[in-house]
């Protein structure tokens, strides 16, 4: 025996973080808010860019009669904050 283990490097993440909800993300939102002074986060920015691009598609979707989980309050807390939806 040569003493050498074989490992493929693959490993299953000892403990997955759930998703965060949309309250979780909204807050995150009013952080980036306070040390940017704007809401307007780069899709390429860490979780919160795909959030708020996640938000922006679904308002569109909703404006084409589709069924999505982003309700009139949401979109109403977001304009409030200067969300743009464009």
């Amino acid at each position: 025996s040569w003493g050498f283990t074989w490992d493929c490097g693959l490993r299953q993440p000892e403990k997955v973080a759930a998703p965060k909800t949309w309250e979780e993300h909204f807050s995150d939102l009013m952080v980036y808010k306070k040390e940017n002074g704007h809401v307007n986060v780069p899709q390429k920015y860490p979780s919160l860019g795909n959030w708020t691009h996640a938000q922006r598609r679904k308002y569109t979707m909703s404006k084409m009669g589709k069924k999505v989980n982003l309700t009139q309050e949401m979109i109403g807390r977001l304009k409030a904050v200067g969300f743009m939806f464009i």
